[in-house]
């Protein structure tokens, strides 16, 4: 190799390792964290259950009428809350609510009642 590739190659090396290390390092900090709360408010039980936000997913089953269930997630970019639930009848309901970004904490309750899927409060809050 001759010595102006191997500075140039120098060069380079020591540009990228700062970077790399940041990359790293970055990995290891703080993360956004959601956690919600799925609310059976209808008159029918929910026999299946299904929760989609930021790739991950949450599935539930016999949920009665007033019942409920909790699940957290790590926040890894822009998501709504893509919701679908089959009630003992045989009726389905699918709906995306919502909607989280990096940066900020959410606690957020989602609601089914008998003809629709609600994100009925959220709160969100920037992590330290």
């Amino acid at each position: 190799m001759g010595r102006k590739l191997r500075a140039a190659l120098l060069g380079a090396s020591i540009l990228l390792v700062p970077f790399i290390l940041l990359t790293i390092l970055s990995s290891f900090g703080p993360k956004s964290i959601g956690h919600f709360t799925l609310v059976n408010g209808s008159t029918d039980e929910i026999v299946s259950a299904r929760v989609e936000v930021c790739g991950q997913v949450s599935e539930y089953s016999d949920l009665a009428p007033g019942d409920k269930t909790e699940d957290t997630f790590r926040v890894r970019g822009d998501s709504g809350y893509d919701v679908s639930v089959t009630f003992a009848s045989g009726r389905e309901l699918n709906r995306e609510v919502g909607y989280v970004c990096s940066g900020f904490d959410y606690e957020t309750v989602i609601t089914v009642d008998d003809s629709s899927i609600e994100m009925t409060g959220t709160v969100a809050s920037a992590y330290d």
